[in-house]
């Protein structure tokens, strides 16, 4: 669930308790894709102190049933990270293909899937946390309940974990716990467990708007527990439709 939906987004399980949360994830997925979208995004991140440093970048997204799901980031401020981008593409039930290129270094990488822990350009957000898809193979999604979400609604609680040691490697996180509204099917909030079991940062979304026939976001925070530093990110533009699917590729990251 990526900042695509600003925004997206784990106890032991049975499989029979792990299909329990499968469909209202995958009613989710569906309820991000779109035939193509730009946004333009700000993104502050603001110290505990105060202190706040200003970025933006583009973002497009392109999502069609049974195929590829593909995110495009790219940096237009400050100037020193102005270019960098960040390529996402997941198949159908498979690992995300990341992509990242830094102008400083004129070079597109290809993001191994542990290095999906880094932190994405300074911020809260890790690469993971823009990339998370539903991924049964992978991931145990399991329902803990019903919670009161704001606004007078009411979001189920699905708890996501990894399915095996392979996965449980390359998370950053021991769990997440994501609430989801089964009616608009956006994720108001995320909370994200470390492996010892300790709660490391919470991100809420606000401002849901309807776009077409599907809920959207207008700005996610994420906030550290132990530091009080979060990352906020705001639309502030939205186009729908109009994206070309040539836009997705590793060999034109460098394109600018």
């Amino acid at each position: 669930m990526p900042v695509v939906a600003l925004i997206p987004l784990l106890l032991l399980a049975t499989p029979a308790l792990a299909s329990d949360g499968l469909p209202l994830m995958r009613s989710m997925e569906a309820g991000m894709a779109s035939d193509g979208e730009e946004l333009s995004v700000s993104m502050q991140l603001v110290q505990a102190d105060g202190r706040a440093e200003a970025r933006t970048f583009r973002m497009w997204t392109l999502t069609q049933a049974g195929k590829a799901n593909k995110s495009l980031i790219r940096f237009d401020a400050p100037s020193s990270i102005s270019g960098t981008a960040l390529l996402m593409v997941q198949r159908p039930d498979s690992r995300p293909d990341n992509w990242l290129y830094v102008p400083a270094l004129n070079q597109v990488r290809r993001i191994a899937p542990q290095d999906g822990t880094d932190s994405f350009v300074g911020s809260q957000f890790t690469i993971e946390d823009m990339t998370v898809s539903v991924n049964p193979e992978a991931r145990v999604y399991t329902v803990l309940g019903d919670v009161p979400c704001g606004d007078g609604r009411t979001c189920t609680q699905i708890e996501d974990k990894p399915a095996n040691d392979q996965a449980a490697r390359i998370s950053g996180y021991g769990r997440v716990v994501l609430y989801i509204d089964a009616e608009r099917f956006v994720a108001h909030r995320i909370d994200f467990y470390d492996k010892a079991g300790a709660l490391l940062k919470v991100m809420t979304a606000k401002g849901l708007v309807p776009v077409g026939e599907r809920w959207r976001f207008d700005s996610a925070t994420v906030t550290e527990v132990a530091t009080g530093a979060s990352t906020i990110m705001t639309v502030t533009g939205r186009k729908n439709g109009g994206v070309d699917d040539s836009l997705f590729s590793p060999s034109t990251l460098d394109a600018g």
